[in-house]
């Protein structure tokens, strides 16, 4: 799995470096909504871009582009947590 933005992570994988972040996002993805589950995995897991993710999932660019922030800042909040949890 390939590692995603540095900036969604950057506070809780620097003070901890080791902090699985592809093992940890396996284990977080499941758990945000289908809708922006699948836009955040085409775009940064698989590596499609912005018009080929959009076209698969039969939406607006604009539209993917606010699933996949979403799905980031949801993502972040998820690992914030569970970082909290295990420290």
């Amino acid at each position: 799995m390939e590692v995603i933005n540095q900036d969604i992570v950057e506070n809780v994988a620097s003070s901890n470096p080791s902090f699985d972040i592809p093992s940890e996002l396996q284990k977080l993805l499941p758990k945000i909504e289908p809708l922006y589950r699948e836009a955040f995995t085409l775009t940064k897991i698989d590596g499609l871009s912005v018009a080929e993710a959009s076209k698969k999932l039969g939406i607006k660019e604009s539209a993917l582009k606010v699933r996949v922030h979403r799905a980031s800042k949801l993502l972040k909040k998820l690992i914030e947590e569970d970082f909290s949890a295990k420290f």
